[in-house]
Parts: C-alpha cells; sequence; structure tokens
C-alpha cells in the first residue's frame, strides 16, 4: 500500500472510531474574494493571484477561467509532474510533454458537476515506444490531485458574518 493510501486509510480509521490519533498532515491555503454578485472572484495563493469567472454559459459574463477549468488546468499540472517523476524513477528520458484534457460535465441535476475526464499525453522522446506501457497507472497513482479526486473528502463550510460597521476586505488588493 503507498503511503498516500496509508495516510487516508488512518484518517478514515481515525474519523470512523472516533481516536485522536496524530495523523502526518501539512496544511496549504488559498484565500477567494469576490464582490457582489460580479461573478468576479479573486484567489490568492501564497502571493500568487489568479482571476476566476463563470464563463460566458452562466450569466453572460467571461471574466475568467471558472473552478472546473481551475480543476482541470491542476490536473493536468499534477499529471504532467507525477510523469516527470515516474520518467525519472524509471530512467526514461522525456523532451517533451503535452497533457490535452477534456471533462465531462454534468448540465442537469448538479450543474457543472464533473463527471469524467479523459487525458490524451503525447510525448517526444527517442525511448523505444514499449517502454512507456506501464507508465501511465504509475503516473496516476503518483499524482496527489489524481488520488484526492479517487476518494471523498471531508468538506466544511463555516459562514462567519462580519461586522457591518467594520469594512471586512481592508487588507484585499483586486
Amino acid at each position: 500500500m503507498s503511503d498516500a493510501r496509508k495516510t487516508r486509510q488512518l484518517v478514515r480509521d481515525v474519523i470512523a472510531n472516533g481516536e485522536s490519533r496524530s495523523v502526518p498532515t501539512r496544511s496549504i491555503e488559498a484565500r477567494v474574494h469576490t464582490v457582489g454578485c460580479s461573478g468576479l472572484r479573486t484567489i490568492s495563493i501564497r502571493g500568487f493571484r489568479l482571476s476566476s469567472g463563470e464563463g460566458g454559459h452562466i450569466a453572460g459574463f467571461d471574466l475568467g477561467p471558472g473552478p472546473e477549468e481551475y480543476l482541470l488546468g491542476a490536473v493536468g499540472a499534477s499529471l504532467a509532474q507525477a510523469a516527470a517523476q515516474v520518467a525519472c524513477e524509471l530512467d526514461l528520458r522525456i523532451d517533451r510533454l503535452d497533457l490535452a484534457l477534456e471533462a465531462q460535465i454534468t448540465t442537469d441535476g448538479t450543474p457543472g458537476r464533473i463527471d469524467a475526464i479523459t487525458v490524451i499525453a503525447r510525448l517526444e522522446t527517442d525511448e523505444p515506444v514499449g517502454a512507456f506501457e506501464r507508465v501511465a497507472k504509475a503516473v496516476l497513482a503518483k499524482s496527489n490531485v489524481a488520488q484526492t479526486l479517487s476518494v471523498p473528502i471531508e468538506l466544511m463550510l463555516d459562514l462567519v458574518p462580519t461586522d457591518p460597521g467594520r469594512p471586512s476586505a481592508d487588507d484585499w488588493q483586486i
């Protein structure tokens, strides 16, 4: 069992049994700011800023990639990183790797839910054609984002009203 699977199983066991064992973790953070009903969101991650919108199909505005598109990009970036790691571990040389990702998105029921992602990887290499036959499974196993998508994760949301007399976005620059 891989380290990631062991950790996920340990987390499941702790939650199921109400135990308080220490689970090895690290934390990452993102902040998202939106004003009114504009559909434009500013995302801040480690000082990097991204804009997010909904696309023209939602309200006629196309103010930036939507959350599903960023998720698709995150999957692609994670797979590319994992492919490079796996190739190095197997001593395979990749000159270039291009990934084309397509998500199938539900349009009724739960609109915007991604049901499937198809990835086509094209690579330039001098390696023999058969050298990459077993790489795909290893890449999926090593991709943190692919592993996250393959199991349910706990998502918690706390809505905290701010004091109406105090500007709450004074630390944001758009």
